[in-house]
């Protein structure tokens, strides 16, 4: 996986932009939006139309706020007793149990690919000797 350590400002990695929010403490609902290999700054960019897509879709009744944080961007939505906000947040990813899975599916498959050679070898070389020794 890219990224072991703290990354630059401009350099290149693997970013989750998250949506965070929604539910009461302590319970919140969290969701990966999507993965964005660049930049910060290029995953940030990404982030801030993903938000003010979703700021199109809120209800035109109720007063929303879009706050730029550090990492990326808060809605607030007034609603009748209290607010409703979501946090919208960039975070490298460091590690990825998929990607060892997938190095271990492509690694099975090259032995699997590599046992078909070898038997498909064997079975002509002993084609070949049978027909060399029919002569």
């Amino acid at each position: 996986m890219k990224g072991e350590g703290a990354m630059g400002e401009g350099a290149m990695a693997r970013w989750g932009l998250l949506g965070i929010g929604g539910r009461q403490a302590p319970h919140y609902a969290m969701d990966v939006l999507e993965e964005v290999d660049g930049t910060r700054e290029e995953a940030l960019a990404r982030l801030e139309v993903l938000v003010r897509e979703e700021l199109a879709r809120r209800p035109k009744g109720l007063r929303t706020r879009m706050f730029r944080t550090a990492d990326g961007f808060l809605l607030v939505t007034e609603r009748m007793v209290h607010g409703h906000g979501v946090h919208f947040t960039v975070a490298e990813l460091v590690h990825d149990t998929e990607d060892d899975r997938r190095a271990e599916l492509e690694a099975d498959a090259a032995r699997r690919q590599e046992r078909a050679e070898r038997r498909a070898r064997e079975r002509a070389e002993r084609r070949n000797r049978g027909e060399d020794g029919h002569r």
